[in-house]
């Protein structure tokens, strides 16, 4: 498919918003907690979230000719704080969020902040910009593969990257953690290769209006999530991808009206039974 004709529709709008709202291609909106700290540390990281949304938002952290922008929510829990040598740790949990069909929780960040002192684009480890330049390509190789299957490689190589030099830095802590993450997604070729599907199913059939090829992908969508859940039923990242848009798919299906695509997602995905019930009831009803 085309991704010219992807940025044209009204569907991937649900994921993307407008450039022209935006002269950058990635917004943040990042919030910190340290309700268990002192007030005086607390005011060391008053300034925190803002410095991290300028990090982000300030930066083009991608050169695809999409004229899109990507949503990012990062929310931030301090723990604790400690002292190694001249520096200060900061403890945190982050949340990490495209406010759709990803979602990350990071329990192990270890963080050096000293307030005043600017973020910035260097290529080095840092224990703050690393953390969020790899969660940030995390977010985009998942956005792009609905582009095209596999097609967020490149972002999932660079979070990789940076994983590989958190895990040899002084600061090592939750890195073997995140190089696992990004492995772990970057093997489910199945669920890389069903975005791209699924992305595909809805766009020939809203925006191309053709329901019989768009039925072509939405079966090779079903198949692949067929072969997820015999490996592992309960896939994290598949489960989220599909609850995420659960509601979606439904309402596009019953416009086939043909009660075995429920049926089959049934058996699919015994879990959310009692929601494609629902629309099976419907279907019988008329």
């Amino acid at each position: 498919m085309n991704p010219s004709h992807l940025i044209k529709s009204v569907v991937l709008l649900l994921f993307w918003v407008s450039q022209s709202a935006y002269p950058q291609s990635v917004v943040c909106e990042a919030t910190v907690e340290a309700i268990r700290l002192s007030p005086l540390e607390q005011q060391d990281l008053k300034n925190l979230a803002r410095d991290i949304e300028s990090y982000i938002n300030e930066f083009e952290y991608t050169d695809e000719s999409y004229n899109l922008v990507f949503e990012i929510k990062i929310q931030i829990f301090i723990e604790s704080v400690s002292v190694a040598g001249s520096e200060k740790l900061f403890h945190a949990k982050a949340a990490i969020t495209n406010n759709y069909d990803q979602r990350y929780f990071d329990k192990r960040w270890t963080f050096v902040y000293t307030p005043n002192e600017p973020l910035y684009h260097t290529g080095i480890f840092h224990t703050i910009t690393s953390f969020l330049d790899f969660y940030v390509n995390l977010l985009l190789g998942g956005e792009f593969d609905l582009v095209e299957p596999l097609t967020g490689n490149r972002y999932y190589n660079v979070a990789r990257e940076i994983a590989s030099r958190g895990k040899n830095s002084p600061h090592s802590q939750g890195w073997r953690n995140r190089e696992i993450r990004v492995n772990d997604i970057t093997s489910n070729w199945r669920l890389r290769e069903a975005k791209g599907n699924y992305s595909d199913f809805l766009y020939l059939l809203y925006d191309e209006r053709k329901p019989a090829e768009a039925l072509i992908q939405l079966k090779k969508f079903m198949k692949l999530y067929r072969d997820i859940f015999e490996i592992n039923s309960l896939d994290k990242y598949s489960m989220e991808f599909l609850n995420a848009h659960l509601d979606e798919l439904n309402k596009a299906i019953f416009g086939y009206r043909d009660e075995s695509l429920y049926n089959e997602w049934v058996l699919i995905n015994p879990t959310n039974e009692k929601k494609y019930q629902v629309y099976i009831d419907r279907l019988n009803s008329n």
